[in-house]
């Protein structure tokens, strides 16, 4: 058996004088899955694009299968059978799935055109072999972004490669095309593909990874294997910190018991949610955890108004609330910190500026007018307080880091003076060092008083940063964890049957 299909030997990139790889080294094997590791700016996408290659120079060498590999394109790399599904669609939105699927390939027998009939024909072959249902005629412009990165991966994998990269591939994907891709990349490694994954959820790694290689400013502090180290080991040895570090601390219980609820809901009942009580305090942060699925998101977009309440009560800070939509919801005292913060939290065309301003347009109108002075101090006094790094307040937001993205999410509706913000997965494909920043300014707003109630994919933020945790099934809170009794083992021990008590919040 071939011990190392792709090899890394001392490979270093510099721009201008700036080495942002420096002595790479690394081995991807047959049948293993190998994670790359670290936060952004610490050259990942720099190796995979040296790899697959969308970069020609470079220092040190690569080997495939023990022979010298210097791919001169993409193309090149795909002929030998490297891969790369890269974040950045590749597909062409005004062609049909079962054109894109074979888009700069050559199929055997096609002379010098292919029949779309073959095309289509070939292309429900590949998706009957992946387990993917999907209408090949359809325009990908008719698609949803889920369906499109399903395309994205199915493209790579019609190649038949022998290495595969995968960068941020569950980024764009729900809990059900989650758990496909996972199960496919497991099969990908009993074929004996080598695979390459990078991903900021650390769950994920640790379920799929054989191998993990830690990059810190472009330079490898360590690869290890996965069965050796625990999250937060791999957490240290990212950012160089130990993880309850990255995470402000906790009031007391006493302190959030004294608070006055700013959420109670009794009974109530939404599309996704069964009929379920609970409340949450000033100044407290409560997390919703469950399996994928289970009505945390429903739950959510219930109390913002976008699919409202068809049964049961609902008070904001003691009074009787009406959401029956969002701009309600807003007046209420109620903001939302969408999951696809570039889809729905901000406009990336537009200002820092323009975008914090969004949810207060009607405040800051006298007679008609816009007031500008207001906006402007507003504008200033949310960027230092979440520390929110760009060039100015006219920077557009598409410039900016995940990181400080979300925090302009967050500074639109910190500007909003709400009583309880709902945050849903608000550290999404954000990297641990823009997250613990996330964290304390989280917990930050939580100490002027606002309730805040968190969606999380990721048991280790829910540990860290909540107060209590509600556990759901099925649209029903099932258990609920507080203080010590929040740890990993209980959120998950709760979310697939084995169910604790429910009192009252």
């Amino acid at each position: 058996m071939i011990d190392s299909l792709l090899r890394v030997a001392d490979v270093g990139k510099a721009y201008v004088g700036n080495p942002v790889l420096q002595h790479i080294d690394l081995e991807l094997k047959p049948g293993r899955a190998h994670a790359l590791v670290g936060e952004n700016g610490a050259g990942k996408s720099t190796l995979v694009k040296i790899l697959s290659g969308g970069i020609r120079h470079y220092e040190g060498r690569l080997e495939l299968e023990g022979r010298p590999y210097r791919p001169t394109s993409p193309a090149d790399a795909q002929a030998k059978g490297i891969v790369a599904v890269q974040q950045e669609l590749s597909l062409s939105p005004f062609l049909p799935v079962y054109q894109n699927l074979w888009l700069g390939k050559r199929l055997p027998g096609s002379g010098a055109f292919v029949l779309n009939r073959d095309l289509a024909r070939r292309s429900d072959e590949l998706l009957e072999r992946y387990g993917v249902s999907m209408d090949t005629s359809r325009w990908v412009s008719d698609l949803s972004l889920e369906e499109q990165q399903v395309v994205e991966i199915l493209k790579a994998l019609a190649f038949d490669p022998r290495v595969i990269i995968f960068d941020e591939p569950t980024s764009s994907l729900g809990a059900a095309n989650t758990r496909w891709l996972l199960d496919l990349m497991a099969g990908l490694k009993a074929r004996g593909c080598a695979l390459m994954v990078i991903s900021h959820r650390l769950p994920e790694i640790m379920e799929l990874a054989d191998d993990i290689t830690v990059l810190k400013d472009g330079v490898k502090v360590a690869t290890v294997e996965r069965r050796a180290v625990s999250s937060a080991d791999v957490v240290r040895m990212m950012v160089g910190r130990d993880l309850e570090d990255i995470f402000p601390p906790k009031p007391s219980r006493a302190s959030l018991d004294a608070g006055a609820a700013v959420l109670e809901a009794e009974h109530l009942r939404a599309d996704g949610v069964a009929d379920l009580s609970l409340r949450v305090r000033r100044g407290e942060v409560v997390g919703l955890a469950g399996l994928e699925g289970q009505g945390q998101h429903a739950l959510l977009l219930a109390l913002f108004g976008v699919n409202p309440p068809l049964g049961g009560s609902v008070a904001i800070a003691g009074a009787a609330a009406k959401l029956h939509s969002p701009s309600q919801a807003i007046r209420e005292g109620v903001g939302l910190v969408p999951v696809d913060r570039r889809t729905e939290g901000i406009v990336l065309p537009l200002s820092i500026s323009e975008n914090i301003a969004l949810a207060t347009l009607e405040r800051r109108q006298r007679f008609g007018c816009m007031d500008r002075a207001r906006e402007q101090a507003l504008v200033d006094a949310t960027m230092a307080e979440l520390a929110i790094h760009a060039p100015g307040t006219q920077a557009a937001v598409e410039t900016l880091s995940g990181g400080n993205q979300q925090k302009v999410v967050l500074g639109k509706w910190l500007a909003t003076q709400p009583k309880l913000l709902l945050l849903d997965d608000p550290t999404r494909g954000v990297d641990i060092g823009a997250r613990s920043d996330i964290y304390h300014q989280i917990r930050g707003i939580a100490a002027t008083g606002v309730g805040i109630l968190i969606n999380s994919t990721d048991t280790i933020e829910l540990v860290g940063l909540c107060d209590r945790v509600l556990v759901m099934f099925e649209g029903r809170i099932v258990s609920e964890l507080a203080g010590a009794g929040i740890t990993e083992e209980a959120i998950i021990g709760a979310a697939v049957g084995v169910k604790g008590e429910h009192p009252d919040g």
